[in-house]
């Protein structure tokens, strides 16, 4: 799977263990790539898909607000990504069934 495979409502797990919901087109900030909001809506809040590559490996602009090292990246690479069938089972987390998986 790639990132420009995802959708709005797919819930991602990243290799911290937080789970963010994939929204695609919000314009937040003038991001048209799309954000993750954080499932419980803790600390992190969101995060820009502008910041990960085509095999959803986490990389922050070295210049940007929150740069960060190579390893303090990788706790952000999405490792598990998963969707409903219906509408009407989106946030429903029960609902969700695993899509991919990052090989380990």
């Amino acid at each position: 799977m790639n990132k420009s495979d995802l959708r709005t409502g797919m819930l991602v797990t990243l290799r911290n263990d937080e789970n963010y919901y994939v929204m695609l087109n919000t314009g937040v900030f003038g991001d048209i790539e799309g954000v993750l909001v954080h499932r419980i809506g803790q600390d992190t809040g969101w995060m820009s898909l502008r910041d990960y590559t085509d095999d959803m490996t986490h990389h922050s602009d070295p210049n940007g607000i929150f740069p960060s090292t190579p390893e303090e990246d990788s706790m952000w690479d999405i490792v598990r990504v998963e969707g409903v069938r219906l509408a009407c089972e989106l946030y429903d987390t029960r609902r969700y069934k695993t899509l991919w998986e990052r090989e380990k």
